[in-house]
C-alpha cells in the first residue's frame, strides 16, 4: 500500500507469502501516523520470497513522529529463498520520522537480517526491540545512518539473539557514514554465536 496511517492488524496470519524477487507480505510506502500496531500475528514466506514485512517511509506527515508497534508476533522464514532478505526493514529516507517498538515477538530463519532499520538523509528513526528473540538469523539486527539521518536504539532484554550453522553475518551491527549520528539507550544484547 501506499499512504497508510493508522496500520492495525490484530491476530492475522499470512502465510506463504512472496513468490519472487520484489514480492513480500506486506509492502508499504509511506505509513503514517501514532496508531500503527502489528499484534499477535503470524508471517511466514513462500520458499521464493524476498521480504515478509518491508515499510518505507519517503516522506514525513504533520506528526513529529510516526508510530509502529509490534507485540507478540512472529516472522519466519526467509532463508530458503534465493533472494530471501530481511524479515522485517524499515527504511526511512528524505525528512520521514518513525519510532518502531518491537516486544515479545520472535524473529525466525532469516536469509539476511531479521530486523533491519536504515536511516537517511534528515530522516529520524528510534528503534527499541526488548522481550523479543531472533533464532537462527543470516544476520541478528542491521541499522545504518547515512547523511544527516539520526537513530537512537535500545535493544535490551532480549533471550536469544543467535545466528544460523554457518552463517558470516553479526548478531548486532551498526554503520553510519557522514554526518549521521547513532544514540544507544542502553545496549543489553544476550547474543549467541554460530
Amino acid at each position: 500500500g501506499t499512504g497508510v496511517t493508522d496500520l492495525v492488524l490484530s491476530s492475522v496470519t499470512v502465510s506463504s507469502s512472496g513468490d519472487a524477487a520484489g514480492e513480500n507480505s506486506i509492502d508499504i510506502t509511506n505509513m503514517w501516523g501514532l496508531l500503527n500496531a502489528v499484534a499477535n500475528c503470524t508471517f511466514t514466506a513462500s520458499p521464493t520470497a524476498e521480504r515478509l514485512v518491508r515499510i518505507n517511509n519517503l516522506v514525513a506527515d504533520d506528526a513529529a513522529s510516526d508510530v509502529l508497534t509490534i507485540t507478540g508476533s512472529t516472522f519466519q522464514g526467509t532463508s530458503a529463498s534465493p533472494v530471501g532478505a530481511d524479515l522485517l526493514e524499515l527504511t526511512l529516507n528524505g525528512a520521514a520520522n518513525l519510532r518502531a517498538d518491537i516486544t515479545g515477538t520472535t524473529f525466525i530463519d532469516s536469509r539476511t537480517n531479521g530486523v533491519q532499520m536504515l536511516v537517511e538523509d534528515t530522516s529520524v528513526g528510534v528503534l527499541n526491540i526488548t522481550s523479543s528473540s531472533l533464532t537462527n538469523q543470516g544476520a541478528g539486527i542491521d541499522m545504518g545512518v547515512a547523511h544527516n539521518g539520526s537513530l537512537t536504539f535500545d535493544v535490551s532484554n532480549n533471550p536469544t539473539i543467535a545466528l544460523r550453522s554457518g552463517s558470516h553475518g553479526s548478531v548486532f551491527n551498526l554503520v553510519t557514514n557522514d554526518t549521521a549520528t547513532a544514540t544507544a539507550t542502553p545496549v543489553v544484547v544476550a547474543a549467541q554465536g554460530h
